[in-house]
C-alpha cells in the first residue's frame, strides 16, 4: 500500500493530461478532415452493411458477406449477431437507423467512461480533479477510435463495455456474471475466445464453464436459426477472405490498414508462406505473454496481463484493424491514470499518444498537397514515410509501445508491489 499511496500523491502528470487532450483534439478533427478535406467521406459504410444483412436475412436470402453499393462495408459478424440489426431493418431506411446505432454509442460510451472512471478512483484511493475526469470522459467517448466506431456505427462500444464488465466482475468474485460477459464479446467479435486464455491465468474455472456454456447456446440457436449451410458460408468467407492471408503474399501497399504483425513479418520474410505469418506472430509474442502472466497477485498484475492478452490477440490475427483499438480502452486508460508516475505507465501513455494518429499514406500525402507543398518537396517526403508505413500502421507502432509498458511493469515496476487489492464497483 505504501507504494500505491507514493505514486499517487503527487497527482495527475501533465504528460498525461497532454496526451489526453491530443487524442480528443485528433478524434475531433477526424470528422472535419472526412467531410471537409477528404476526395471519400466514408459514413457509416459498416452500418450500411449491416443493415443490409438485416434486410437480406428477413428475405430469406444469405447474408454473410453482403455488400452495400457505396462503400467498402462488408458484413463481417457470424450469423448469429444480425439478429442484433433485424430491429433497424424493420424500422426503416440506413440513415434514420444509423442516428438510432449513434446515440446508442454515446449511451454506451459514457457508460463506460463511468465505469473506467470508477475503476481508476478506486485503485488510486482518492477522486480525480474534474479537470482530470473530464479528460478521461471526453478521451473515452471522442478520441481516435471512439470517433471511427461511431462514424461507422460499429458494435465496438459494446464489445469493450462487455470486456470491462467481464473484468470487474471476475475481480468482485461474480464468474458467471464475468463469464457471460467475455461469450457476449466473444459472440459478436469471436476474437475475444482467446480471453480464454487469461481466464485459465485467474484460474476462473466457473467463468471458463459460463462462457463455454453461453457459446455453445449460442452457437447451437444460430444453427438452429440459419442452418448449416449459412455457417458453412461463414466459415469459408471467414478463412478466405476477412482472414486477408492471400493480401500478404505481395508486396503491401502503405495504405493496408491490417493490425497485425503479419505486415512486418511479410517485409522481412517475404519468401515465406503467408499462412505461417501468424503461427510465427504467436512464437514471438508467446515469451511475452508468459512474462506478464508470471504475476497475479495485485490488481496492476492482472491488469497490465488482460491488457497484454488483447494486444497479443490483435497483433498475431491476420484479420485486425486499427478500429479495434476500442476493446483496449478499459485497461489501457485505467494503466495509463494507475501507473502514470512509472516508467511502464509513460511508456504506454507514449504509446497511447502514438495511435491518436492513424494516418496512412494517402492521408500524408493529401495534407501535403492541400497545404500547398510542392510536388518535389511532397515526393521527398513520401519516399521516407512510404517504406516506414509500408512495414507497419502508425497504430502498429504505438501498440507495441504499449505492450512495452507492459512487460516494463512486469521486468521491474510491479516487483515491489506486494498488496493483493483488487477493485470494488457499484452494483
Amino acid at each position: 500500500m505504501a507504494r500505491q499511496q507514493a505514486d499517487t500523491r503527487e497527482g495527475v502528470p501533465r504528460f498525461l493530461r497532454a496526451v489526453l487532450t491530443v487524442g480528443v483534439v485528433v478524434g475531433l478533427l477526424i470528422p472535419v478532415y472526412f467531410f471537409l478535406f477528404a476526395e471519400v467521406t466514408p459514413l457509416a459504410w459498416d452500418f450500411r452493411a449491416y443493415h443490409l444483412a438485416a434486410e437480406t436475412a428477413l428475405a430469406g436470402e444469405q447474408f454473410v458477406g453482403v455488400r452495400p453499393e457505396v462503400g467498402n462495408g462488408v458484413y463481417v459478424y457470424p450469423p448469429l449477431v444480425v439478429l442484433l440489426f433485424v430491429p433497424y431493418a424493420l424500422i426503416g431506411g440506413w440513415f434514420g437507423t444509423f442516428l438510432l446505432q449513434s446515440a446508442l454509442n454515446l449511451a454506451l460510451g459514457v457508460a463506460l467512461a463511468w465505469l473506467i472512471l470508477r475503476v481508476v478512483e478506486n485503485r488510486l484511493g482518492h477522486p480525480l480533479s474534474n479537470l482530470d475526469r473530464g479528460l478521461l470522459a471526453a478521451f473515452v467517448l471522442a478520441s481516435t477510435y471512439p470517433m471511427i466506431a461511431l462514424g461507422q456505427g460499429q458494435v465496438d462500444h459494446a464489445v469493450s463495455l462487455a470486456l470491462l464488465l467481464g473484468f470487474v466482475w471476475l475481480e468482485r468474485g461474480e464468474q458467471q456474471k464475468s463469464g457471460l460477459a467475455f461469450a457476449f464479446a466473444a459472440v459478436v467479435k469471436v476474437f475475444p475466445v482467446f480471453v480464454g486464455v487469461w481466464l485459465l491465468y485467474r484460474r476462473a474455472w466457473r467463468a471458463i464453464a459460463t462462457a463455454a456454456a453461453a457459446g455453445l447456446a449460442a452457437v447451437t440457436t444460430s444453427f438452429l436459426l440459419f442452418g448449416v449451410e449459412t455457417h458453412v458460408r461463414y466459415l469459408e468467407f471467414l478463412l478466405n477472405e476477412r482472414s486477408r492471408v492471400s493480401e500478404f503474399s505481395g508486396e503491401l501497399a502503405p495504405d493496408f490498414f491490417g493490425l497485425t504483425l503479419s505486415r512486418p513479418l511479410s517485409v522481412l520474410l517475404p519468401q515465406v508462406d503467408p499462412s505461417l505469418y501468424s503461427p510465427i506472430a504467436a512464437v514471438l509474442f508467446a515469451p511475452v505473454l508468459w512474462l506478464l502472466y508470471s504475476r497475479s497477485e495485485t490488481f496492476e498484475d492482472r491488469l497490465v496481463a488482460f491488457l497484454g492478452t488483447l494486444i497479443g490477440v490483435l497483433i498475431v490475427s491476420p484479420a485486425s484493424n486499427p478500429n479495434h483499438v476500442l476493446f483496449l480502452y478499459f485497461p489501457m486508460v485505467t494503466l495509463a491514470f494507475v501507473l502514470a508516475h512509472r516508467r511502464s505507465g509513460r511508456l504506454v501513455l507514449g504509446g497511447i499518444l502514438a495511435m491518436s494518429f492513424p494516418i496512412h499514406f494517402t492521408h500524408i500525402d493529401r495534407m501535403m498537397e492541400l497545404g500547398g507543398v510542392s510536388t518535389g518537396s511532397r515526393a521527398t517526403v513520401m519516399t521516407v514515410v512510404e517504406p516506414v508505413l509500408s512495414f507497419g500502421t502508425v497504430t502498429l507502432y504505438g501498440l507495441l509501445f504499449v505492450l512495452a509498458g507492459c512487460v516494463a511493469y512486469a521486468l521491474q515496476d510491479g516487483r515491489g508491489q506486494t498488496t493483493p487489492q483488487g477493485v470494488e464497483q457499484p452494483d
